[in-house]
């Protein structure tokens, strides 16, 4: 019973830190609305793996931070969203049996687009995901609209 004991803990010091070392922190959130498109950008240490799934006619899009590890940071995203983003209505950061889900509810149909881009300058490994109207803005009736708001 003491060697299956001992044998068990071994196995445990020696499997933790590979399951410490996969959990990824997030150490940067950043949103930018826009009326062409919105942008989200993570930024973290190591290289986040990510997966994006929507479902055909529904207004939510899930990015799927499949290493990440939950955090303050990445738990700061909701409130980043602004009240005028044209697209995404809110976020909601969810934890996952392996790693992170961002739920994006969105306002309208959009296009989704991510991939990931490696360290340069004061940037440490990014994951960006941009979302493109499927109709994109009529610029002149915005202008109207503006016209008409003054």
């Amino acid at each position: 019973m003491i060697r299956r004991l001992v044998s068990f803990l071994i196995v445990l010091t020696c499997v933790l830190p590979g399951w410490a070392a996969a959990q990824v922190p997030v150490s940067a959130v950043r949103v930018w609305p826009a009326p062409d498109y919105t942008r989200l950008t993570l930024e973290s240490p190591q290289p986040l793996r990510y997966a994006l799934s929507s479902a055909t006619g529904s207004n939510r899009l899930v990015l799927h931070l499949q290493n990440a590890q939950p955090g303050s940071v990445l738990g700061s995203l909701p409130g980043r969203i602004a009240g005028n983003d044209p697209l995404v209505a809110r976020a909601e950061v969810l934890p996952a049996a392996e790693g992170v889900l961002i739920v994006l509810h969105l306002r309208a149909e959009a296009r989704p687009q991510a991939f990931g881009l490696r360290p340069v300058g004061a940037y440490a490994h990014r994951v960006v995901l941009d979302l493109y109207p499927t109709q994109p803005a009529d610029p002149v009736l915005a202008l109207i609209q503006e016209l008409e708001a003054v």
